[in-house]
């Protein structure tokens, strides 16, 4: 675990989940992520490991505390919710595809890729990773949810 990562963000749940809540995000963040060996996946992984250990997950609260400066116990009710996008590139051939959320976007073949993540960036989208494999690039976005 670095020193920066915070598990609740990174799977989109309330410091205040249960395991089932924590076991669907993971579930749901995995789908998103196309190299099971990236650190991402890594990251998702130790992320489930230590909040659905009563142990570890105590230690790691206390330590999320420590981070921030407080003396008390972290909020349950204030956490930001996310939602995340995975933007796939693959060069084949000459031709660029794009694919959002593993659905091709035809209309995007051959975008500049500045041009796409300057799309995705005023649609409110922030990059939290990349992986690589080959011709085939995979990034990550996440925004926070509004309305809740």
């Amino acid at each position: 675990m670095t020193a920066k990562t915070n598990y609740y963000d990174l799977l989109g749940i309330p410091t205040d989940a249960d395991n089932l809540q924590i076991k669907n995000a993971l579930r749901a963040r995995a789908k998103q992520i196309a190299d099971k060996s990236s650190p991402l996946a890594r990251q998702l992984k130790e992320a489930y490991d230590v909040l659905t250990d009563p142990q570890k997950r105590s230690r790691y609260d206390a330590g999320l505390v420590q981070d921030r400066g407080a003396v008390s116990a972290p909020k349950r009710d204030d956490t930001v919710k996310w939602e995340y996008l995975t933007l796939k590139s693959s060069r084949n051939y000459g031709t660029t595809k794009y694919y959002i959320n593993d659905d091709q976007q035809r209309e995007l073949k051959n975008a500049q890729f500045s041009e796409v993540i300057n799309m995705i960036g005023q649609q409110g989208w922030e990059m939290v990773g990349i992986s690589s494999m080959g011709t085939e690039q995979v990034y990550v976005f996440k925004r926070a949810l509004n309305g809740d």
